[in-house]
């Protein structure tokens, strides 16, 4: 099983300020620590964890140069508010086991404005790399329009787009989610990550009976060949709708019934990463 989401940071070496905010989570977190499901898990893809300033490089090649025998990817950050994109990535590709780059857009400006995209994507797309794409779901719709145009690089939705778990599928904002997520669907260029949706629950109850209708509907609207698993631990491991990687791999399998789990545990990502 390859798990497309994970994160390892030292809070003793680099700086994550978003870390304060998180006491259950500000320590350090390293491969040996990794929840494998035990031992079902046996690869993983790195995602950057939102380092403090210009940290971008040195965090990924720090990880780079871990004891990770599993590590089969890097996706690392991507500064989008500073104008040197080219620059970054210059430095960032000389890291052997880079596959894709991420900027944060929860919350952000960047992700209802196409000039803050268009010109990273140019630059990804010449180098054939990903961007994984964080918002919350009211943001889908705005990421959606800002994609329409741009550049074809492959696109990876973490966490279905951090969908309002307590409140269910069928809720009003359930639904307002599910249509928002269609409209990204209907490019071809986009992938799902079925991951983070612990993290997004206020109680493993909560988390339990309502995530596989998310999960299912994810699936429905892209298709086992555009979904991926991801544990994101350490972060959806903790806190109250926390889930262990085995618990949250059964969880995925059991709303992907209908469809080719090869894919989602581990095809697309090699794949649409391409790791191999």
């Amino acid at each position: 099983m390859l798990d497309a989401h994970v994160h390892v940071w030292d809070p003793r070496m680099l700086r994550y300020p978003w870390l304060d905010g998180a006491p259950h989570l500000n320590r350090p977190h390293l491969p040996d620590d990794i929840d494998d499901g035990g031992g079902r898990v046996d690869e993983w893809v790195f995602v950057e964890a939102d380092p403090q300033g210009r940290l971008a490089q040195t965090e990924a090649e720090w990880v780079d140069a871990l004891d990770w025998p599993g590590l089969v990817g890097i996706v690392a950050h991507l500064d989008l508010t500073r104008r040197d994109v080219a620059r970054q990535l210059d430095d960032l590709s000389r890291i052997p086991r880079l596959r894709g780059v991420r900027f944060v857009l929860e919350g952000d400006t960047h992700v209802t404005d196409e000039g803050g995209l268009s010109g990273a994507f140019a630059i990804l797309e010449q180098r054939s790399l990903t961007f994984d794409a964080c918002v919350h779901w009211t943001q889908l719709s705005a990421l959606a329009r800002a994609l329409d145009g741009l550049p074809a690089v492959n696109v990876i939705l973490d966490h279905a787009g951090k969908p309002p778990v307590d409140d269910g599928l069928a809720s009003g904002s359930g639904r307002a989610w599910f249509a928002a997520l269609a409209e990204l669907a209907a490019i071809p260029t986009v992938a799902v990550k079925l991951s983070g949706m612990p993290a997004e629950g206020s109680s493993t109850e909560s988390v339990s009976r309502h995530a596989p209708d998310f999960l299912r509907a994810s699936l429905d609207l892209f298709g086992a060949e555009r979904s991926m698993f991801g544990s994101d631990w350490p972060v959806s491991a903790r806190g109250p709708g926390g889930s262990s990687t085995s618990r949250w791999a059964d969880t995925v399998a059991s709303a992907a019934e209908a469809h080719d789990a090869r894919w989602i545990f581990g095809a697309t990502a090699e794949k649409i990463y391409a790791l191999r």
